[in-house]
C-alpha cells in the first residue's frame, strides 16, 4: 500500500484534499492540499486533531478549554 494516502487512517483523493489542522496553541489552519499538510506536519508544529496535541503544550497554552469546546460541538 506505498504510496497510497492515509488522513486519519483513511485513503484519501490528494487531488481534492483540504484540512483544518492546529498549531501547539490550538489555533486552526486550512491547509489546501496534501503536499501543504504533508509539509506542515513534517514540522512537528502542526496537528491533525485537537486531541494530538501533546500535553505539554495543553498546560502551556491552555488549549483544554479548545478540546473541551471542540468535542462538545461534535456531542463527544
Amino acid at each position: 500500500m506505498e504510496g497510497i494516502p492515509l488522513y486519519l487512517g483513511r485513503v484519501i483523493n490528494p487531488d481534492y484534499f483540504r484540512v483544518f489542522i492546529y498549531d501547539a496553541e490550538g489555533v486552526q489552519k486550512l491547509v489546501n492540499s496534501w503536499n501543504e499538510y504533508q509539509e506542515h506536519m513534517q514540522t512537528g508544529l502542526w496537528f491533525a486533531e485537537l486531541k494530538d496535541i501533546p500535553e505539554k503544550y495543553v498546560e502551556q497554552f491552555g488549549v483544554v478549554e479548545h478540546i473541551a469546546k471542540d468535542a462538545k460541538k461534535r456531542g463527544k
